[in-house]
């Protein structure tokens, strides 16, 4: 099972992590637009638990280089950038959180009230019908669920979507269902937002202004806690600044300037 892609020259001292958790290769455009310029490690994790997931992150790393790493993540991959840096704070250099989930519980209601705006009558019912088939269905139909579960949700989370290509997204709907709600319990319980008060290195979040996952509120949650980070808005973009119209050539200028301090 290949469980590493590289991309551009060595030296490899950054790494993406992709969101879901189980959306394997979801990073792959932003490492493939930024490799003429930067050695990047892709991971692609199958771990069915946040430790495991930890764990392997760390074992993936240590094959590839023996440098501390910039550590890129997006979404959920955020919050297990944030969970390892934590962990292993010798290993990371650098943190680079985009679309980062709110940290706190009282929060995450205001991401699904958002995003049932923003669908139509018949879209809510076909996201009701979707949730009802995933419990019933086998490892194989689920992952068709998940593509159809990602659709709606690129209307809901983004502000003009761009064409991406995702052939080399590979979902696995069987880690997002251990792996999530152990997350999701790491947040309710107060752990999350705790581990992130033991990061010293460097922290940048990156955010959509249209992002349902509140970028206000994470900065809210990030401040209160006395931790120090720098933070940037981009204007007219969603929770994928990368398949944004508005927004894509002002991530990845930003993102450059900051793999380059």
């Amino acid at each position: 099972m290949k469980d590493i892609r590289l991309h551009g020259d060595a030296p490899y001292d950054i790494a993406m992590l992709h969101g879901g958790p189980g959306a394997n290769g979801e990073m792959y455009p932003v490492a493939l637009e930024l490799s003429d310029q930067f050695g990047i490690i892709e991971p692609l994790q199958h771990a069915n638990s946040v430790e495991g997931q930890i764990e392997e992150l760390r074992e993936q790393l240590s094959r590839v280089t023996a440098r501390a790493v910039c550590l890129i993540g997006f979404s959920w991959g955020a919050w297990l950038a944030i969970l390892f840096t934590a962990r292993y704070p010798a290993m990371v250099k650098k943190l680079i959180l985009i679309g980062c989930g709110v940290l706190e519980a009282k929060y995450a209601a205001e991401i699904d009230a958002v995003r049932m705006q923003r669908l139509s009558e018949t879209e809510k019912n076909e996201l009701e019908s979707l949730i009802s088939l995933l419990k019933k269905n086998s490892d194989k139909e689920k992952k068709e669920l998940f593509v159809k579960f990602g659709k709606l949700f690129s209307k809901t989370d983004s502000y003009k979507q761009l064409d991406v290509d995702n052939s080399k997204m590979d979902l696995h709907p069987e880690v997002f269902e251990s792996v999530w709600p152990e997350g999701s319990e790491l947040r309710k319980s107060g752990r999350l937002l705790g581990v992130v008060k033991k990061i010293k290195c460097s922290m940048t979040v990156i955010h959509g202004d249209s992002d349902p996952h509140s970028g206000a509120l994470v900065k809210q949650s990030l401040s209160s806690a006395g931790i120090k980070f720098s933070f940037f808005e981009l204007s007219r973009c969603g929770h994928k600044p990368w398949a944004e119209k508005y927004a894509k050539e002002k991530f990845f200028d930003l993102m450059r300037k900051e793999l380059c301090q």
